[in-house]
């Protein structure tokens, strides 16, 4: 709830179910479970930290439970309560990591793009209770509360948006987990990361300070960039096929391939993307208002799979 754009006062007890499914998710598609093991046991040990207490002189360096944030003292004999530093004179956030790398890994990208998909799996249960009168839209009117007739394409723009942020922060993560593998001067070790062995197993030139290549394939420009079917230039192995979808249609996927994730344009509807006729296996979504809908998947294939499309859009689907 912290690192999400969300109230403060959203209920805990409603996040609070989601989260480890979401990231064991994430472990199993993107980092892979070798690599979440060992985030797993560089975590620090925090469970001897006790509460803070008001009026308690704090030494330097040492942590406190604070309303369920592991903070630590900045300075000696300090006795400020942290609600009230808001400047961080004297209170800072502690480090969940031991090894660096991994608390930049966690500070810079997994902790935004955990708390966004949480949020974004958790707001269906919230805004649309289900009741004997059906599923309400929770709002609130003036002074009061209440509810009201559910508006479907607002909440799913709202839904959508924190998607939108949550693959956008992954992408960038995954750009920085790559340079850093690719340099000879990072002490950063990612070798064990899912993506980095499978998404990205393409990449097989030597290690660079500060640059790294991917095997030349038929349509690569000049530097190494492949060539999409649009004929751009990206900084990245991924390509991508295009399917024109009016009412349904099928892709097939080849064996050890990576779909990473699927963009969807067109006018306002429903995008149902899955491994059977009509269904949503993979995707459930929506496109709000014509705007493209980009959905995170990272769903490896060993085998040839044929994938299908229901709806009125055009999908790209970057596979790797």
């Amino acid at each position: 709830m912290r690192y999400s754009p969300e109230s403060g006062k959203y209920p805990p007890q409603m996040v609070e179910r989601h989260i480890f499914r979401k990231e064991q998710k994430f472990a199993r598609e993107c980092l892979g479970f070798d690599f979440y093991d060992l985030l797993i046991a560089d975590l620090k040990d925090w469970s001897s930290i006790k509460a803070w207490v008001s009026g308690t002189s704090y030494d330097s360096g040492d942590l406190v439970n604070y309303y369920g944030l592991i903070i630590e003292s900045k300075v000696a004999a300090n006795t400020n309560d942290p609600c009230e530093d808001t400047g961080g004179a004297y209170w800072m956030l502690a480090q969940k990591f031991n090894t660096a790398c991994y608390e930049t890994l966690w500070a810079d990208y997994m902790r935004d793009y955990l708390s966004f998909s949480i949020m974004a799996a958790s707001i269906d249960h919230t805004t649309y209770p289900v009741s004997a009168k059906g599923a309400q839209e929770w709002a609130q009117e003036g002074g009061g509360s209440g509810s009201k007739s559910a508006s479907y394409q607002v909440f799913v723009g709202r839904k959508n948006k924190l998607l939108n942020d949550a693959a956008e922060v992954l992408e960038n993560m995954k750009g920085w987990v790559l340079r850093e593998h690719a340099d000879t001067e990072s002490e950063c070790d990612f070798s064990e990361v899912l993506f980095v062995q499978q998404c990205y197993g393409v990449c097989e030139a030597p290690r660079q300070s500060r640059k790294f290549f991917f095997r030349a394939k038929p349509g690569t420009a000049k530097g190494g960039y492949p060539v999409y079917a649009g004929g751009s230039k990206g900084a990245t192995a991924a390509g991508y096929q295009q399917v024109n979808v009016i009412g349904s249609a099928t892709f097939t996927i080849g064996a050890k391939k990576l779909l990473e994730h699927i963009v969807c344009e067109g006018a306002s509807g429903t995008v149902e993307i899955g491994t059977t006729l009509g269904g949503s296996e993979i995707v459930d979504g929506a496109i709000v208002g014509g705007t493209p809908a980009s959905f995170s998947v990272f769903q490896y294939f060993t085998s040839s799979t044929i994938i299908y499309l229901t709806g009125t859009f055009t999908a790209k689907l970057y596979i790797i």
